[in-house]
């Protein structure tokens, strides 16, 4: 069947025309309203672009007006591109550069982020008005025909070498995984779901796509939320929220900063996190502070592949790590050997661990601007179909039954808040700095305090002992930092150091640095 991802947002929308689809900020829409709006922005980008496949960039804060944009731009036959909107300018214009953007949309906030993208749409202008009203609401759009292998979405994310990768994933690859979501865990017309990760993260693809598939409604969480546990628990409290999918660290905060023990959340019935480790005992602790009868899954999948495996965490869990679990329906994980190229990797006496594959309908069509066939991250199915599978840089096991556990990664990049992370493009940041001669960064794990921090350490080219030089490094190196990466990349501490510790192979040792980190 030649659906796409956003078919049954439309069949929902005829379904439960005056449920609420979306709260925000800015108010509520209804399914028709959604739809409506829509359907007029797609004609009005139908009309502004020429035939499908176009690239559209989104610079904007996650808003119902966020949301209206990405549907009609499916609608319309093209492919969204979520931007941050607190982005360095530095960042967005390598990402400019790379995507060849027919349209940007942004809000008057992010105006000048907007500078050398090309044509801009402003929701605040004139002509994003007459793209609203363009068809008149009795009218209905009709999309263009719209292949199931024509890209759906492109997320970028960090890349070693300092510039942005664009994952590009199919329609019918974007909806695999938010299809089975919403027949997994129940979703209905009645339930209510905290939207709380940015658009740019593969997470809000089950807050978009399995919520409004289902005639729910998505609550649209206030981005500076987040930083606030307690406002957060009560806006969970204030809405009756059902469902919510977050990361750990979210969660953790919530539990230890949120008042969640003075909190009524008896309406929630489903709680889902992914994006990075759970440690056992924070889990335990959110669990015992959160009302009982609540279910728990853990799911599991690098941006290229979505969610490809998901763990249900039982009442009577006792497992020293949270697994990442089964593999999704018509999904296949395996494992390919890491091998002796990995450094500084402990022998293990457990069953057989290795870099985990994964070959299914998720997979990623490819990275935008690269030639799959020169891209190391592919090989073959070894069932000997003929899909290509992808090889996540985690290193994984399966324990017992089809359930797979984690065991971190073989390469040079972390999570930091689900945020995957390449160490090597920060490294290559502060290598820009001409003051720098070299430049490590490491991940310093806050264990059950949930303080996992990055740290610089960084070798200037004169050493200068004189009172406030760190300090001044300090500000020189956070204000470039500022203009070139997102926010969660900015080390937390950079730390000056006369010469950096070299392993056996005589490569900088992160262990040894990583070990510094903690003192």
């Amino acid at each position: 069947m030649n659906k796409t991802i956003h078919t049954d947002i439309t069949l929902a929308a005829n379904q439960y025309p005056d449920n609420i689809a979306l709260w925000g900020e800015e108010g509520e829409l209804s399914y028709k309203a959604l739809d409506c709006l829509s359907d007029s922005l797609a004609a009005w980008l139908t009309l502004k672009l020429s035939g499908t496949g176009n690239r559209i960039a989104l610079v904007l804060p996650k808003s119902i007006n966020a949301v209206v944009a990405i549907l009609a731009i499916l609608k319309s036959g093209n492919t969204y591109v979520p931007l941050g909107d607190t982005w360095s300018a530095g960042r967005l214009g390598k990402i400019f550069e790379d995507g060849q953007f027919a349209l940007v949309i942004i809000d008057d906030s992010s105006r000048d982020m907007g500078k050398g993208a090309g044509e801009l749409l402003a929701t605040d202008s004139d002509d994003w008005r007459q793209a609203l009203e363009y068809l008149q609401p009795s009218v209905k759009f009709q999309s263009p025909p719209i292949d199931a292998n024509s890209t759906a979405y492109i997320l970028y994310t960090s890349g070693s070498t300092g510039t942005p990768k664009g994952v590009c994933v199919s329609h019918r690859a974007a909806r695999h995984f938010p299809d089975w979501a919403r027949g997994e865990f129940a979703l209905i017309g009645q339930d209510k779901v905290a939207s709380v990760s940015p658009l740019t993260f593969d997470l809000t693809t089950f807050d978009l796509f399995s919520t409004l598939a289902a005639g729910a409604t998505l609550y649209i969480v206030p981005e500076k939320m987040k930083v606030f546990p307690a406002r957060l628990s009560e806006f969970l409290q204030l809405h009756g929220i059902t469902i919510i999918y977050a990361v750990p660290s979210t969660l953790i905060l919530l539990m230890q900063r949120g008042k969640l023990a003075n909190r009524d959340l008896t309406a929630m019935r489903t709680v889902l996190f992914a994006g990075e480790e759970f440690p056992v005992p924070l889990f335990m602790q959110f669990k015992d502070v959160m009302p009982s009868g609540i279910e728990y899954c853990n799911l599991y999948g690098p941006t290229e592949t979505n969610v490809c495996s998901y763990y249900r965490v039982p009442d009577n869990f006792d497992l020293p790590r949270m697994p990442i679990g089964r593999a999704l329906p018509e999904t296949y994980l395996f494992i390919r050997p890491s091998g002796d190229e990995i450094e500084d990797r402990e022998a293990s006496a457990e069953i057989e661990r290795g870099e985990l594959c994964v070959a299914g309908p998720t997979v990623m069509t490819g990275y935008h601007g690269l030639d799959s066939s020169k891209v190391g991250y592919w090989l073959d199915d070894p069932r000997g179909i003929e899909t290509r599978a992808y090889a996540t840089g985690d290193q994984a096991s399966c324990a017992f039954e089809d359930v797979w556990d984690y065991h971190g990664r073989v390469d040079n990049m972390v999570k930091i808040w689900g945020y995957r992370v390449e160490l090597g493009e920060i490294e290559t940041c502060l290598m820009e700095m001409v003051s720098v001669v070299q430049a490590a960064v490491v991940k310093r794990s806050g264990g059950e305090k949930a303080g996992d921090a990055l740290i610089a350490f960084v070798q200037l080219r004169e050493v200068n002992s004189d009172t406030g030089s760190a300090d001044n490094y300090q500000k020189e190196a956070i204000r470039h930092c500022k203009a070139n990466l997102p926010p969660y990349m900015i080390p937390r501490e950079f730390r000056l150091i006369d010469t950096f510790p070299l392993n056996n192979r005589g490569k900088i040792d992160r262990l040894s640095l990583a070990k510094q980190a903690t003192e």
